[in-house]
């Protein structure tokens, strides 16, 4: 019986990049630099896949600035306000 998990495991690929890392010692500096690198590239991939989302969602930039000052708060309300374009939120000022 195979008590492992998927989450528990981990592709060929990534035991090739482990086995890498292991086959050297890397300088601090370095692995500063490659941590930088992971970082920059997974921040990208985001940015791309939520500027993707705002475009079909067809908002347009003041409709993310109000939605960037909505104070939506659900404690003691009832109903959270609409946060949808041409909306106006009961929080709008």
């Amino acid at each position: 019986m195979n008590t492992k998990s998927k989450k528990d495991t981990i592709s060929q690929r990534q035991q090739e990049i482990l086995a890498f890392f292991q086959s050297r010692k890397f300088p601090e500096k370095e692995l500063a630099d490659i941590q930088q690198m992971l970082s920059d590239y997974y921040a990208e991939k985001t940015q791309k896949g939520l500027d993707e989302f705002v475009e079909q969602q067809g908002w347009k930039q003041q409709d993310l600035d109000r939605m960037d000052k909505a104070h939506i708060r659900t404690a003691g309300h009832a109903r959270q306000p609409s946060l949808r374009p041409g909306r106006r939120s009961t929080y709008d000022k």
